[in-house]
C-alpha cells in the first residue's frame, strides 16, 4: 500500500482538486451536459460551481462510454493484475487506506491500483505523460489497462479480459519538462474501440468546457465534466477536477469530443484534518491544472485521420 502512494504521489506529482472560481464572462453548459457534445446554442449562463463533477461509468450517459471512455486506459504495474485463467483480478488498497482519507468521501472503498493514464489515438498509438513512462525498460514493465472501470453500483471485484491489457512496443517519442508528453505503440492492434479524435486546426480559448477521463489516485475510471480552459499558450491551464494519477489524461472539449491536450500537473490534492486527509478544494487563488496542448505532437500523427465519433455524430 505504502509503494503505491508514494509511486502516485512523488513520482507522478501531479493534482488537484475542485474547480475555481470562474471568470464572469465564461458561458457554462449545464452540470454534466458537457457528457455529449453540445452545439453552441446550448451554452447556459449558470450552474453549481465548485461541486466534485466525477462520475462512475454506470451514471454517464451511455455513449460517453461506449465510445470516449471506452478509449481511455489506465497505467499499471505487473503486481496489480493477477492472471486468473481467461481474465485479470485487478489488485489494489481501497482509496481510504491508500491516501488515509477521513471518512465520508466518494470512492472510498474503491480499489486504487492504476499509477497513470493514457488514451487512444489509433489502432495501435497511445499518448499518456513523459513523466509517466520514463525509458524504454519502464515502458516494458508497465501494462496499459482498459475497461478498469465501475459498471454498477454494487460492484465489488474489477476483472478485465485478456484483450483488455496490453504491454508496450516502443516509445515513439517522449518529452518531459514544459511539453510533457509520451507517445507509445502498443504491442498489438487494438480492435475493439474507437479512438479519440484530435484538435487539428486552432487552439483552444479561454471559457471553453472542457471534461476529463481518467484514473485519480489509481481508481476506476472517473468522468469528470464542468471544467473550463483559465489560459492557453505552450500549456493551457484549466479547472478540472483531477488528482494524481490523472496524469496522461485526455482533456476533451465537451462541444466538439476532440482532445486538446493531456493532462500532466495541477493544485495539491489533499489537506489534513487532524489525523486524517480530505480532498482540497480548490478557490480563486488556485492556478488550475496544466495540460499540454495536443499541438505537441500532430507532427508525428499526420498519418492518422479522423475516427467515426458517435457521441457528437449523433446529434
Amino acid at each position: 500500500m505504502f509503494r503505491l502512494f508514494i509511486v502516485i504521489l512523488v513520482s507522478f506529482a501531479i493534482s488537484a482538486c475542485s474547480p475555481q472560481v470562474e471568470p464572469s464572462t465564461v458561458k457554462r453548459l449545464a452540470s454534466n451536459s458537457g457528457l455529449t457534445c453540445q452545439n453552441s446554442d446550448s451554452l447556459q449562463a449558470s450552474a453549481i460551481y465548485g461541486t466534485d463533477n466525477r462520475l462512475d461509468w454506470f451514471e454517464a450517459p451511455g455513449l460517453t462510454t461506449a465510445y470516449w471512455a471506452k478509449a481511455t486506459l489506465a497505467l499499471m504495474h505487473n503486481y496489480s493484475l493477477q492472471l486468473e485463467e481467461d481474465s485479470y483480478l485487478i489488485n489494489g488498497p481501497s482509496y481510504e487506506k491508500m491516501a488515509g482519507l477521513c471518512p465520508g468521501h466518494p470512492f472510498a472503498k474503491q480499489p486504487t491500483a492504476a499509477f497513470c493514464s493514457g488514451f487512444l489515438v489509433s489502432e495501435d498509438l497511445v499518448v499518456t505523460a513523459g513523466h509517466c513512462v520514463r525509458s524504454q525498460a519502464e515502458c516494458e514493465n508497465t501494462k496499459f489497462v482498459f475497461d478498469f472501470a465501475n459498471f454498477t453500483s454494487d460492484q465489488k471485484e474489477h476483472r478485465v479480459g485478456l484483450e483488455s491489457v496490453y504491454s508496450c512496443g516502443q516509445i515513439v517519442r517522449r518529452e518531459v519538462g514544459s511539453v510533457d508528453y509520451a507517445v507509445i505503440r502498443l504491442d498489438r492492434t487494438v480492435e475493439d474501440r474507437v479512438p479519440l479524435n484530435l484538435r487539428r486546426q486552432g487552439s483552444v480559448s479561454v471559457g471553453e468546457q472542457v471534461m476529463l477521463i481518467g484514473h485519480p489516485m489509481g481508481l476506476p475510471s472517473k468522468i469528470s465534466d464542468g471544467g473550463f480552459i483559465l489560459s492557453q499558450g505552450q500549456r493551457i491551464m484549466a479547472s478540472v477536477d483531477a488528482f494524481a494519477a490523472n496524469s496522461g489524461s485526455p482533456v476533451l472539449n465537451s462541444i466538439t469530443g476532440r482532445v486538446e491536450g493531456i493532462l500532466v500537473s495541477g493544485e495539491k490534492d489533499f489537506n489534513y484534518s487532524g489525523d486524517c486527509r480530505v480532498e482540497a478544494l480548490c478557490d480563486s487563488n488556485c492556478r488550475g491544472e496544466g495540460v499540454t496542448p495536443i499541438f505537441h505532437i500532430l507532427d508525428i500523427l499526420t498519418h492518422l485521420q479522423d475516427y467515426p465519433n458517435p457521441v457528437c455524430d449523433s446529434l
